[in-house]
């Protein structure tokens, strides 16, 4: 699974992390739940919410959140005591769990596991197109024009994370947490070059015409010329 980690505490994040990566999860990790919409390229498999308090006003924020991702699986865990009528509430929103601090780490992504057993939550977007370009991330491939394009697995992911935001931008951010996964992003100015390989293999591939255009070092966005849009 892809677990998205919401924790302002940075070392209960940490070994929340650690634990998911050693059941073979991958993890990605956030101060904050409310800048989730622009931080990820897809929709996580589960996300942890870690709070100081989870009170009665928080419900309604909570459960928009979770309308947002509705093949996530969310478990909300709290440093203070939840009250039964706030934790009823957050359960009917669609929160999975309701846990209290401290939890043991391996327990609480076991749960989560268990949770997503027969969801949906567990069906990643892993394929995504664009006229005649399709990229599959679960198995590295890309074919264009009815052809494999030989891309490098950072090229690929960054393909990937384009044409999930066809039409709109990728952030800069974005790509280079995305792309790099796990790794340390390197400067922006690297991405630009990546970026350059991928619109000469387009190119070579032939077929429809794709663009990626940036958008003054805020971003890139991939999408159909619209010489070729006309024509349709």
């Amino acid at each position: 699974m892809r677990i998205l980690i919401v924790e302002g505490d940075a070392l209960a994040a940490r070994i929340l992390a650690v634990a998911a990566r050693r059941r073979g999860h991958k993890t990605f990790e956030m101060e904050s739940w409310a800048a989730v919409d622009e931080a990820l390229p897809f929709e996580p498999s589960a996300c942890v919410i870690g709070m100081e308090d989870a009170a009665e006003s928080d419900v309604q924020p909570l459960t928009d959140f979770v309308s947002r991702l509705p093949r996530t699986v969310v478990s909300v865990v709290a440093a203070t005591q939840i009250h039964g009528a706030t934790s009823r509430r957050l359960l009917q929103g669609g929160i999975g769990d309701v846990i209290r601090k401290p939890y043991d780490p391996f327990e609480l992504i076991e749960r989560l596991e268990r949770l997503a057993v027969g969801s949906s939550s567990d069906r990643d977007v892993e394929v995504v197109t664009l006229a005649d370009l399709t990229v599959d991330l679960a198995h590295y491939s890309a074919h264009k024009n009815g052809h494999e394009l030989r891309l490098t697995k950072l090229e690929l992911r960054l393909l990937f994370c384009l044409l999930v935001h066809t039409g709109r931008l990728a952030s800069t951010e974005r790509l280079l947490t995305f792309g790099w996964d796990n790794m340390e992003p390197p400067e922006p100015a690297l991405l630009k070059t990546h970026i350059s390989h991928l619109r000469a293999k387009l190119r070579e591939a032939g077929g429809h015409s794709l663009e990626i255009t940036s958008r003054h070092s805020l971003g890139y966005m991939i999408s159909l010329e619209e010489s070729r849009v006309a024509e349709r």
